[in-house]
């Protein structure tokens, strides 16, 4: 599986497998799970069965059986079960993007159908869910058969199947909504129109919408356990990040966030990536230098 992010695990930078795929299905009564993210994968999630709750890219969504997301790159998630008992059942597909172009090749609008069903809530019907655990358990056997005739053949077919199948369901069928209060929908919207401005704090969230900081702190840190702050920061970080990658400067990737301290935003950096931003592009750029290497060899 490839090696996730943990942003305060400051021994886990970004590194990743160069197997541009991989297959999970996988059900446990106990789960380990913290926000991560991929860097240069899309992971296709599928709910099959138990008690949980996915949080992504500050959305929290209670599952049911067949929730199925398909989410971008470098976007934050985590998957917490509502308890310590019942099982957890789920399967996650992981797909690099050079892979995605090579099954849909000729494919007209397929970029177009992946960017409307990105990082959002679709359910499958229990005949699809069944399907696509059928084709997602014959992927994970053919990675597994590497001396079998025709097995790239087969590991293309079978992603472009499960993709395909995907992409049909979304076009035809509306994604479901989130399953929180008006109140922490307010206070995400807000965060997320004003997220690069200095004057963005709990006061002013708490002054435009009229509630009191106590009230919007104690109710989002009850359903995300996090503060509203640290939300503010954790995602003006993957901001940053994304700056940084796309050749921006360090000085302008900070200040472009909403940050008003250089060293308070390289002290935050290096502890949510650790490596400070200069590090962090310079490991970057090695690694995908590193990958390209291997991948053509």
């Amino acid at each position: 599986m490839s090696n996730i992010v943990e942003p305060n695990d400051t021994k886990n930078a970004i590194i990743e497998n160069v197997l541009p795929f991989d297959v999970v299905h996988q059900t446990t009564s106990s789960l380990n799970s913290y926000l991560h993210y991929h860097p240069n994968y899309y992971e296709l999630y599928i709910f099959i069965n138990g008690s949980a709750t996915l949080y992504i890219e500050g959305k929290l969504y209670n599952l049911s059986p067949g929730d199925t997301f398909f989410i971008g790159p470098e976007i934050p998630h985590m998957v917490k079960k509502s308890d310590d008992i019942s099982s957890y059942s789920r399967m996650v597909v992981h797909i690099s993007p050079e892979l995605l172009e090579d099954i849909s090749s000729g494919e007209l609008y397929f970029n177009t159908f992946i960017e409307d069903m990105l990082n959002k809530r679709y359910r499958l019907s229990n005949q699809e869910l069944s399907l696509i655990v059928s084709y997602v358990d014959s992927l994970s056997y053919e990675l597994e058969s590497f001396d079998k005739p025709c097995h790239w053949m087969m590991v293309r077919s079978l992603y472009s199947l499960i993709i395909s199948s995907i992409i049909r369901h979304t076009q035809s069928t509306p994604s479901k909504p989130l399953d929180y209060p008006k109140i922490i929908q307010d206070i995400l919207t807000y965060i997320d129109k004003h997220l690069t401005e200095e004057s963005l704090s709990i006061q002013s969230i708490s002054t435009n919408l009229n509630v009191s900081k106590s009230y919007i702190s104690h109710t989002f840190k009850e359903y995300f356990n996090e503060s509203i702050w640290q939300n503010i920061i954790y995602r003006r970080l993957l901001l940053a990040q994304k700056l940084l990658l796309s050749g921006q400067t360090v000085t302008y990737s900070c200040f472009s966030c909403g940050f008003t301290s250089y060293s308070n935003f390289i002290k935050a950096f290096s502890k949510m990536f650790g490596d400070t931003p200069h590090k962090y592009i310079t490991k970057h750029k090695n690694y995908k230098r590193e990958k390209i290497i291997k991948i053509s060899k």
